[in-house]
């Protein structure tokens, strides 16, 4: 059995993950910003730390016991800095790292045009990445595919996504799951997942 620390529980994807997790008796703790609310899938085996994602106290608190973390969403990168303080506070080094496509950021000021913006997103989803791969941890890093992310018009063709979009979150879900059972499996790896499943 495994302790997971898992943050950015408000993406969708995010619940896939803690189910398939939860049915292989892993434990998990959930990192949830004040003001967030995510239910318990399970009280018995999961736990919910409310706090600033700055607060380095607070972080280490959750993180103690727990083997693995997982974002399942790419943070800002004074939040990326935060947990890997953590983390080496503790001597935690394998982290999972999802990363989406376009990833957005909370930022102190908005940039004056659309372009700027864009370019921002991702030179600081770029710095976050960097800053774990430096990082003395074994990370895993998924890049995740659009279409998980995209809203398209009802359509005949939309049964057909929605199926191609739950094969790609239970594949995902099934790379956190045996990298909770082997934490040496896929680590110090980026992995694209694929945007047409066959």
């Amino acid at each position: 059995m495994t302790k997971v620390m898992i943050f950015g529980t408000q993406d969708p994807l995010s619940s896939v993950i803690r189910k398939q997790l939860l049915a292989r008796d892993e434990t998990l703790v959930l990192y949830v910003p004040k003001k967030n609310q995510t239910t318990l899938l399970d009280p018995q085996r999961e736990s919910m730390f409310q706090g600033d994602l700055l607060d380095l106290g607070r972080i280490l608190r959750g993180m103690i016991g727990c083997e693995i973390v997982c974002l399942c969403e790419m943070p800002e990168p004074r939040v990326t800095w935060r947990i890997i303080e953590a983390m080496k506070l503790l001597d935690l080094t394998r982290i999972v790292c999802l990363v989406k496509p376009e990833e957005s950021f909370l930022t102190d000021q908005i940039p004056e045009t659309r372009a700027t913006h864009k370019k921002h997103r991702s030179s600081q989803m770029a710095l976050s990445i960097r800053m774990i791969e430096e990082a003395m941890c074994d990370y895993t890093i998924l890049h995740l595919p659009a279409f998980l992310y995209e809203c398209s018009p009802e359509s005949d063709l939309q049964t057909s996504k929605d199926n191609q979009i739950r094969e790609a979150e239970l594949q995902v879900a099934d790379l956190l799951a045996q990298i909770s059972e082997q934490p040496t499996f896929l680590a110090k790896r980026t992995l694209f997942i694929s945007n047409h499943l066959s």
